[in-house]
């Protein structure tokens, strides 16, 4: 999938209403996963690296998880992504938003400063009901 361009401020779907973790929903050896949206992001003017006010939500669409693991993929070409971070819900029906480095129970997301293009997967766990999980992100 061409990567798309993010417009800095706005919300935007990587995955939505989806229902079964792997497969196309995540990645396949360090190519993005299929079923995801590619997002370029270019760097602020000021610094020249990603800000580091950017946040996570994984909504849960009205299920219920169990051991859900996300994990958020960068890339310098927009070809080989790797993991620069992960989001997990142990259980529950509330989705949760996820911020760098603000102590969450969750590995912090710190983006190396040259980041180029942003993902994410759903790597595991299983959502019962609902409209299913979407993942999205701002900054």
């Amino acid at each position: 999938m061409a990567a798309v361009a993010y417009e800095r401020g706005s919300q935007a779907f990587i995955l939505q209403n989806i229902t079964t973790a792997g497969g196309g929903n995540d990645v396949s050896g360090t190519t993005a996963p299929a079923n995801a949206k590619v997002y370029s992001i270019v760097p602020t003017v000021a610094r020249g690296q990603l800000p580091t006010y950017s946040a996570f939500q994984v909504d849960l669409g009205g299920g219920t998880a169990t051991s859900i693991k996300i994990n958020i993929y960068g890339s310098l070409d927009g070809v080989n992504f790797y993991v620069i971070g992960t989001l997990t819900i142990t259980s529950g029906t509330v989705g949760a938003i996820f911020t760098p480095g603000a102590g969450e129970t969750t590995s912090p997301i710190g983006f190396p400063a040259s980041v180029k293009y942003l993902t994410a997967g759903w790597v595991s766990g299983t959502l019962a009901g609902g409209t299913g999980l979407s993942i999205s992100f701002a900054m």
